[in-house]
C-alpha cells in the first residue's frame, strides 16, 4: 500500500502548522505529495532517500544560478530540508493507531495535534532561570565536596559502596536508610548518593521552600493540584538529573502521560525533543555549572544534552513568543 504522508494524520497539520509559520510552506511543498517519485513510495526509507535525491539536485541548480532564480531555488530547499527534517520524527516502524488516545485529547480540547503540542509547553511550568542556577550551584558544590547528592531509588545494579563493592537496595526505604547512614556511590559517575525517601520528596519540599507552589499535603496548604512532576531527560536515578531543575518541568496531569510514552509518534517524539530544547536554551548556564564541577573533579561530563540546531530554533521561537510559563 501506498504511502502519503500528507494523509498520515498527526504529521500533515503538524508539518503544514510549523512549515507555514516559518514561511517555508511555498508552493514546492504544497505539490511535494503530487511527485511521482513520492506519491509511490511504500516504506518511510524510500522517501528520505528521494527527498535527500531532491535535495541534492536543487543544489547543483544553485550553484549554477544566480540572481532570482537562485533565490527561489533557496527557497525550495529551505522548505524541503523542513520537510527532511520532520520526516526524521516518524520512526521506521511508524503504526497509524486505529485507537489514538492522543486523538480523542486533541478533539476533546478542539485543536489540531501540531497545535497540542503547543498546548502542552505553554500550559506546563518551567522552574525559573533563577531557581535552576540556585540549585545547580548548591549541587555543583556538593560535587566538589564530595557531598551527598539526592537520588530516585532503582532496584537496578547502580550502587556500590566505598570499597566499590556493588550493592542492590531491594526496597526505597532500606536505600533510603542506607545511603543516610553510610557512603553509597552512583556506579555510572561515582557520585555519592542519598536515596530519595519517597520518589520526589526533595523536589516537592525545595519547591515549598523556594516558590509558591506546594504540590504536598501538610502546612502551608497544598495549592496546585492536577500537575505532575516530569523529568525532562527522564534519568532520574542519576543524581546528577534527579534534582537539578533544568531537568524538570510541572505539566497538567491530562498530557503529562504523552511525555512518558515511547517515540513510535511522530509528535511524541518531537514533544519531547521540543522539552528538552526549551529546557537546554533557558538553563545552559546551570547545566554548564554542573559540567564545570565534573571535570574539575575527573568525572564525565553530561552526555546527549544539546539538541540540534533545528529543534533548538523552535525551542527559542517559543520562548521568543512568551510561550513559556513560569513556577511562580
Amino acid at each position: 500500500m501506498a504511502i502519503s504522508f500528507f494523509q498520515i494524520e498527526d504529521f500533515n497539520d503538524w508539518l503544514y502548522d510549523i512549515g507555514k509559520k516559518r514561511g517555508q510552506y511555498d508552493s514546492y511543498i504544497n505539490t511535494l505529495d503530487k511527485n511521482s517519485r513520492l506519491s509511490s513510495v511504500t516504506n518511510l526509507q524510500d522517501a528520505k532517500t528521494i527527498v535527500k535525491e531532491l535535495l541534492d539536485d536543487l543544489d547543483r541548480q544553485i550553484a549554477n544560478s544566480n540572481g532570482n532564480k537562485k533565490k527561489t531555488l533557496q527557497s525550495k530547499r529551505s522548505g524541503l530540508r523542513s520537510y527532511k527534517r520532520f520526516l526524521s520524527y516518524i520512526p521506521a516502524n511508524y503504526i497509524n493507531y486505529e485507537y489514538n488516545g492522543i486523538k480523542v485529547l486533541s478533539e476533546l480540547i478542539k485543536i489540531s495535534h501540531s497545535s497540542l503540542i503547543n498546548y502542552m509547553i505553554s500550559h506546563s511550568l518551567f522552574p525559573s532561570i533563577e531557581l535552576v542556577k540556585t540549585r545547580a550551584k548548591e549541587i555543583a558544590k556538593k560535587i566538589k565536596e564530595n557531598d551527598k547528592i539526592p537520588a530516585r531509588f532503582s532496584t537496578g545494579k547502580n550502587y556500590c559502596d566505598d570499597k566499590h563493592v556493588d550493592v542492590r537496595f531491594q526496597k526505597r526505604e532500606h536505600g533510603f536508610y542506607k545511603t543516610q547512614q553510610g557512603n553509597y556511590y552512583f556506579k555510572e559517575n561515582d557520585i555519592k548518593v542519598q536515596i530519595d525517601r519517597n520518589g520526589n520528596q526533595t523536589i516537592c519540599d525545595y519547591l515549598k521552600e523556594h516558590t509558591e507552589i506546594n504540590i504536598t499535603s501538610g502546612n502551608p496548604k497544598r495549592n496546585c493540584y492536577g500537575y505532575m512532576i516530569s523529568h525532562i531527560w527522564g534519568r532520574a536515578i542519576n543524581p546528577l538529573f534527579f534534582s537539578n531543575f533544568w531537568n524538570i518541568v510541572l505539566t497538567p496531569q491530562f498530557v503529562s502521560f504523552i511525555l512518558d510514552k515511547g517515540n513510535e509518534m511522530a509528535s511524541i517524539k518531537y514533544s519531547k525533543e521540543l522539552y528538552k530544547a526549551i529546557a537546554y536554551v533557558l538553563y545552559s548556564e546551570s547545566i554548564d555549572l554542573i559540567n564545570c564541577a565534573l571535570k574539575e573533579e575527573g568525572k564525565h561530563e553530561l552526555d546527549n544534552i544539546k539538541p540540534d540546531s533545528d529543534m533548538e530554533n523552535d525551542a527559542k521561537d517559543m520562548i521568543n513568543k512568551k510561550l513559556i510559563r513560569f513556577i511562580p
